[in-house]
């Protein structure tokens, strides 16, 4: 790991990780000296790290840190703000999915991503689970069945909605909401599950649940999820990174950042002290 050194506001010294801290043998995605500009401004800062396959790795930081960006980025979503423009490189396995022959279609294809706020399609049940499925060219009857009860159960929502699924799915809960489209980003068989903030807009009831969904999908696929809230992040992610200002500030196992952090910006976050 090479380390940079800056000033931190009142001549406070930070250490910068500069270089990914986990052997990229075990990454199922790889930020390498990633930087997202936003016009003139470099608003996320050369970050390298490795995402583990299987694994739930949480980015934590203030409003404005450039989480969200750095997972819009990881899926080309970025691509669709006018003003933002991309240096480095994002691995997927061993594909660098910013070059620009990469197929977008394809990326979002291996790496889903459920937003902040539950946004299920307008129609039933069934046809925001079978909306993937379709587009990528699968229109059996039956086929689509499976896929729909095996990607409800996945997401934990079978038992709920089994008799329902021509309901609309506006008329479900704002957890099974959240739910259902956790199902509907897994009926395509992604790699990759992105997360931004999946529980803000829930209950703590219907977060729990959505909480104990993230420890068994992660047998299935690799979790990425943003949070502001660090007890959730102290539960369920196996890492942990903390992005201050756009820069990556620390990264490790979640036990050890939280409980011995290497950082004192790390150690001030945690403790509530800014934020």
């Amino acid at each position: 790991m090479v380390e940079v050194l800056i000033e931190e506001g009142r001549g406070q010294r930070v250490t910068l990780m500069t270089s990914a801290a986990s052997s990229a043998s075990d990454a199922k995605v790889r930020l390498e000296t990633l930087s997202v500009f936003y016009g003139d401004r470099k608003f996320v800062q050369d970050i390298s790290l490795n995402f583990k396959e299987n694994r739930v790795t949480a980015m934590m930081g203030p409003s404005g840190c450039g989480k969200t960006t750095v997972l819009k980025t990881i899926n080309r979503m970025i691509d669709l703000v006018p003003s933002a423009r991309t240096e480095g490189s994002v691995f997927v396995d061993e594909d660098n999915v910013l070059d620009s022959s990469f197929d977008v279609t394809l990326l979002r294809r291996r790496v889903g991503m459920v937003f902040q706020k539950p946004n299920p399609f307008p129609n039933s049940i069934y046809d925001n689970v079978a909306f993937g499925p379709r587009i990528h060219g699968t229109k059996e009857k039956k086929v689509l069945d499976q896929i729909v009860e095996d990607s409800l159960k996945g997401a934990g929502l079978y038992n709920e909605v089994k008799d329902s699924l021509s309901k609309q799915a506006s008329a479900l809960s704002g957890g099974q909401q959240q739910r259902l489209c956790i199902a509907r980003a897994i009926a395509v068989r992604p790699e990759v599950l992105l997360l931004d903030e999946p529980t803000s807009a829930l209950d703590p009831s219907g977060s729990l649940k959505v909480e104990q969904l993230m420890t068994e999908l992660k047998k299935d696929y690799t979790l990425v999820l943003v949070t502001h809230n660090m007890q959730q992040a102290a539960r369920v992610a196996d890492f942990t990174a903390f992005l201050y200002e756009g820069k990556l500030v620390e990264y490790g196992e979640t036990g050890q950042v939280f409980e011995n952090p290497k950082e004192e910006l790390t150690e001030r976050y945690i403790t509530g002290k800014f934020g």
